[in-house]
């Protein structure tokens, strides 16, 4: 896809100050510092879905008073990332080095969990003979051979684009091992339904496998002496930022070495990256922040796709500005059904797809760790699974948090926290099934659930799951939040290359998760860098 170069001395205005129009408005200032950019936040803060907040205590359950970090949206990025690489060179070039932790991989925070039928948890994948024991003994490991050893002779299908779920059934053989398996990874990362979501857009690598080799397994051994793939993106980034040559590649070098490393995290929460960004950025004269500004409504005042000189406006409480250009970062139907001249073809494909809402809830206890038995990075709830309560999963915070080592620098001992402490994130989906099955008195008017009836169902959870007993839940701090239309639900058939293009993108583009290849923050990231790299 072209994007049509900036001319001279353009003003850009980008709407929304999450991750996505911070980290474009960095690389755009930093490529172009001839350019006036102007961000439009409706909220009075940046950072989007990332949200560190610091939380006070309440004192009346907890003798200790004080504050602590609670994370309302992600907390960690993947190691293996290109994404993730741009952040921790960001990072890095911003001095804040000693921020960024790393979890090894052997270290206990690495483990993770899915729920079983019996409501137990199973490491998933085991790391040990015991856990491997147990894995394969379990009701949650079937049909995973038969389907694994039987892949390579099933015939691929031509279907330019099918459901996860059909994709994997398809080439297992079986039902189980999406139900089972892949069921969970979703809930985590989509907050979806298997069943619903497109192949194309969540498991990309294994559908592109079966159309190259005819088969996943014959994919892998193909390539099992390969040599990786060099990045464009992080090529592209190694010589615009960096200064470096193809023979000395910064970026490659930092590639392999946090590939060697599940998950990456900030030592005073994500909302660090959001908020140096805005820091940083804000020390340029020509960029702005307006906080607390709600666009209604834009318009192209020459939608001639050839013609790179002409403007766009942004309209808000009643007045008016004209830009050169205009990134949008929270793309809405509606947003774009008030603006003239754009394709309709755009804004129905836009409007079908949906976003699902995440419920949060927060837990902590001081001076006692109540997962002890239980330590890992936490566990998902597979389709399979009888889930009334709508749980997609729960993050052990506290046992992350203690695992963290410095990136960079000399490793050390993981000494046991004094005093101990439990931190757990619990995320429910706010699906209307499980709206629907509510009483009406414990939703609002506008459909939420009760915190109270929320944190009451997570409690059960916690006491079922994890064998937490009433009186540390009673005395712990909780918190609930509702992150609504977070996650795109990428239907099938749904490609967002496509769909750009028919943008007038001299005037136009469009990114964050929507427009990204996934929902996770380097996604987004990587978005920003390729739309700004474009567009300077």
């Amino acid at each position: 896809m072209q994007l049509v170069k900036l001319p001279p001395n353009s003003k850009v205005a980008v709407i929304g100050a999450g991750i996505s129009g911070l980290s474009f408005s960095y690389f755009l200032s930093k490529l172009r510092p001839d350019l006036k950019i102007k961000i439009y936040e409706s909220k009075n803060r940046c950072g989007g879905w990332i949200n560190s907040a610091r939380t006070k205590l309440n004192t009346n359950s907890n003798k200790t008073g004080g504050e602590i970090l609670l994370e309302k949206g992600p907390r960690t990025l993947r190691g293996v990332s290109d994404g993730t690489v741009l952040i921790i060179d960001i990072l890095q070039k911003l001095g804040l080095e000693n921020e960024i932790k790393c979890i090894e991989s052997n270290s206990e925070a690495n483990k993770k969990y899915i729920l079983d039928v019996n409501k137990k948890l199973c490491q998933v994948p085991p790391t040990g003979l015991k856990s491997f024991l147990h894995f394969i003994t379990n009701p949650m490991s079937k049909g995973l051979l038969t389907g694994i050893l039987g892949e390579p002779f099933r015939s691929p299908s031509k279907v330019q684009d099918e459901t996860a779920y059909d994709f994997l059934k398809r080439r297992f053989g079986n039902t189980y091992i999406a139900d089972n398996l892949f069921s969970a990874i979703f809930h985590g990362i989509y907050a979806g339904d298997i069943k619903q979501l497109s192949v194309n857009c969540t498991l990309n690598k294994l559908a592109q496998m079966e159309k190259d080799y005819g088969s996943i397994l014959r994919a892998v051994y193909h390539k099992r002496n390969a040599k990786p793939e060099k990045s464009l993106v992080l090529s592209q980034y190694n010589e615009k930022f960096c200064g470096n040559s193809a023979e000395i590649d910064e970026i490659s070098q930092l590639n392999t070495f946090l590939s060697k490393y599940p998950a990456l995290g900030l030592k005073n929460g994500l909302s660090t990256l959001p908020n140096s960004l805005e820091s940083y950025i804000l020390k340029n004269p020509n960029v702005e922040i307006q906080y607390g500004k709600h666009i209604e409504n834009f318009k192209l005042l020459n939608h001639d796709k050839t013609n790179a000189q002409k403007k766009a406006a942004v309209e808000l409480d009643g007045g008016k500005e004209l830009f050169d250009h205009i990134h949008i970062t929270v793309p809405t139907a509606k947003l774009f059904s008030k603006c003239e001249n754009i394709d309709k073809d755009f804004i129905l494909k836009l409007e079908k797809l949906k976003s699902a809402s995440v419920i949060l809830v927060n837990y902590y206890l001081p001076n006692k760790d109540v997962i002890f038995r239980n330590h890992g990075f936490g566990y998902l709830v597979p389709q399979s699974v009888t889930n009334h309560e709508s749980l997609l999963g729960v993050i052990f915070d506290s046992c992350i948090e203690q695992s963290f080592q410095p990136l960079f620098g000399a490793r050390s001992e993981i000494p046991s926290p004094n005093p101990p402490y439990t931190k757990l994130t619990a995320m429910l989906g706010a699906n209307h099934s499980f709206v629907d099955s509510l009483s009406t008195a414990a939703v609002d008017n506008a459909g939420v659930p009760s915190p109270s009836l929320v944190k009451g169902i997570v409690k059960e959870c916690f006491k079922e799951h994890l064998g937490i007993d009433e009186k540390d839940l009673e005395n712990g701090h909780w918190e609930v939040t509702l992150a609504s239309n977070a996650i795109p639900q990428y239907y099938v058939g749904y490609n967002h290359t496509d769909l750009e293009s028919k943008l007038p993108l001299n005037v136009v583009t469009v990114g964050g998760m929507k427009f990204s290849k996934g929902p996770g923050v380097p996604d987004v990231v990587v978005k920003s860098f390729e739309t700004a790299l474009g567009l300077a």
